[in-house]
């Protein structure tokens, strides 16, 4: 490779045993190459092998950095990312998605009574609740603490609060694999684009605000956005 793109070796070979080798300079080496298809073809099977298990291990890097360590769902770098995508792709194609904030009601209540081993547990259930009970297109992420997000492609305000409900109504009715008696609820917020926004950071901001207010008028339950008229 450094003699085809005249860079410093990235390399180092080591024989086992006697060894002979044959030297070749720069312009000999690329007139080899040219006039054997048989050593190009080979040359090239070895570097597609050498950048395949590089790139593995980057492969796995790169996933785990989107992964939320104690959900397993993705995480808010992740959630911005694909927020972002699905905009750009609305504004491209006309597409439709609906964004989808919930939030464990008094979750500190949790964490200062009965400890943050208990807590943690909470969050890993509900993790498992939003993967089994969204739709197959459905993405669940943790976007930070005891907040979370749902990203529901071609989904209108219909499908979103739908969805919203029947995560909210799942936990509810459910308890957490805890040893202490434990009833969590959930408030959540949503939003559609193109019908409340089209920019990502507003879509986020209107959802937030939806959310913040399930949780003034009572908790446990879902709000819509409010989208002033102009």
């Amino acid at each position: 490779m450094a003699l085809l793109n005249d860079e410093p070796r990235s390399a180092t070979v080591r024989t086992l045993e006697p060894t002979r080798a044959l030297m070749l300079s720069k312009d000999d080496f690329r007139e080899v190459v040219r006039s054997s298809s048989g050593l190009a073809l080979r040359l090239l099977e070895v570097l597609s092998k050498r950048i395949r298990s590089a790139d593995a291990p980057m492969g796995g890097l790169s996933e785990q950095a989107l992964k939320d360590p104690l959900t397993g769902l993705l995480n808010r770098r992740a959630f911005h990312e694909r927020v972002a995508e699905e905009a750009n792709r609305a504004r491209r194609y006309g597409d439709r998605f609906s964004l989808i904030l919930m939030d464990v009601d008094q979750f500190k209540s949790v964490n200062d009574t009965l400890g943050h081993d208990v807590g943690d547990e909470v969050l890993r259930w509900m993790g498992r609740v939003l993967t089994e009970h969204t739709r197959a297109a459905d993405s669940p992420f943790r976007v930070g603490g005891e907040e979370f997000a749902i990203l529901a492609p071609a989904a209108g305000p219909e499908v979103a609060r739908a969805v919203a409900n029947r995560i909210r109504t799942t936990i509810a009715e459910s308890t957490p694999p805890v040893e202490s008696a434990l009833r969590i609820t959930v408030s959540g917020g949503y939003v559609t684009c193109p019908d409340h926004g089209r920019d990502a950071d507003s879509l986020y901001h209107l959802a937030d605000q939806a959310l913040f207010r399930a949780k003034i008028e009572g908790r446990d339950r879902i709000a819509d956005p409010q989208v002033q008229e102009e």
